[in-house]
């Protein structure tokens, strides 16, 4: 819910019309679904290696998902889409960092 909620500021501040939030919440939910999934896959695929690119290629899919919903609901050009979907990424990147989780 809170990347629903932090891409419907993002999107927004960078020009998003006031049309169609509740499409935007419920396409952001299911484009995460490939990164929900790497629970999932990490148990299936042992090698770390396996891991990491299973990962990374999670990661891509979900990207080009959240920045098309985006771009549709949120009436963005794919550029403004992306920028807003990476701030996002970038922010669970720096938050994953700097709050210690034991994992």
């Amino acid at each position: 819910m809170l990347v629903a909620l932090f891409l419907d500021a993002a999107t927004y501040a960078l020009g998003s019309g006031e049309k169609r939030r509740l499409e935007l919440y419920l396409s952001a939910l299911l484009s995460m679904a490939p990164i929900l999934a790497y629970s999932l896959v990490h148990q299936l695929a042992p090698p770390l290696l396996l891991q990491a690119i299973a990962l990374r290629a999670l990661q891509v899919c979900t990207l080009g998902l959240l920045t098309a919903s985006t771009s549709v609901y949120a009436d963005l050009s794919k550029d403004r889409a992306f920028i807003a979907v990476f701030l996002l990424f970038y922010l669970s990147y720096a938050l994953h960092l700097a709050i210690p989780t034991g994992l």
